[in-house]
C-alpha cells in the first residue's frame, strides 16, 4: 500500500485529498503536515516534515506559499 503524507492537510484542498484517498484501496494517508491541527483526522499531523516519524512514499504539497 502506498503511504501518503499531505502538506497543508488542514486546508480545503488537503481535506478533499484526505476524503478522496480514503475511498481508495491502494493507498492511505499516513500523516499530515500543517501549522494548524484537526482532531477529527485519524492520523498524526506535524508542524514540520522534520517531525514526521512515518516514512511516506509520496508527499503531496498543498501548503500556502508564504
Amino acid at each position: 500500500m502506498i503511504q501518503i503524507a499531505i502538506s497543508g492537510v488542514c486546508g480545503a484542498m488537503g481535506k478533499m485529498l484526505v476524503s478522496s484517498i480514503a475511498e481508495r484501496t491502494d493507498c492511505e494517508v499516513c500523516c499530515g503536515i500543517d501549522l494548524r491541527t484537526d482532531d477529527t483526522l485519524k492520523f498524526p499531523v506535524y508542524q514540520s516534515p522534520a517531525e514526521m516519524k512515518e516514512k511516506p512514499d509520496v508527499i503531496i504539497d498543498y501548503s500556502h506559499p508564504s
